[in-house]
Formats: C-alpha cells, structure tokens, sequence
C-alpha cells in the first residue's frame, strides 16, 4: 500500500511514521510496527515476524479493532526554538581559535 496515494491508514491508525509493517490475519490487525522481530527490518526479520504473528493470530491474539498509534509529542519541535535561540546566543558571545 502507497501511503503517498491516500491517507486511508494514517487516518484509521494514526500513522505517523514510516516505514510501518501491518499484519492482518482474516481481516483483523495483528500486528502494527515500525520494526520487524523487535529490532530490524531484513528479510530474515519479516520471516520470524510473521510465523510469530500467525502463531499469535491463530491463537486469537489481535489489536483492539479501534487500535490507533498514540499521538506523537510535539514538545522536541517545540522546544526546539528555545534551543535554538539558546545556542545563537552562546555562539554570538564565545570567541573561536585555532
């Protein structure tokens, strides 16, 4: 799925990030993440990731059908000014030498 097409799942789950790996096992989510098997994203983590999510589905273990990524914090971006102007301010007062 092309996300730069359509906005249909950054609305449905909040997706913010990219890229993200969803799983649905007879329609229903079971799996939702930026990374693979914990950590990676290669071609051996797909694999242990979807014998772990089949097992898991097959066993009933899915995300709440309302399941949606919680908002992401924008207070890096809005200190980010404060910083910013923090460092400027520093830099305008110190003296460099070779």
């Amino acid at each position: 799925f092309d996300m730069s097409n359509s906005r249909l799942l950054r609305d449905r789950y909040n997706i913010n990030t990219l890229p993200m790996y969803l799983m649905y096992y007879n329609g229903r989510l079971c799996y939702a993440s930026n990374t693979l098997n914990g950590y990676g994203a290669t071609k051996d983590d797909l694999i242990a990731q979807t014998r772990k999510t089949l097992l898991d589905a097959q066993g009933g273990v899915f995300l709440p059908a309302d399941f949606k990524f919680s908002l992401t914090s924008n207070q890096l971006v809005d200190s980010f000014q404060a910083t910013l102007d923090a460092t400027t301010k520093s830099l305008g007062t110190m003296t460099f030498s070779r």
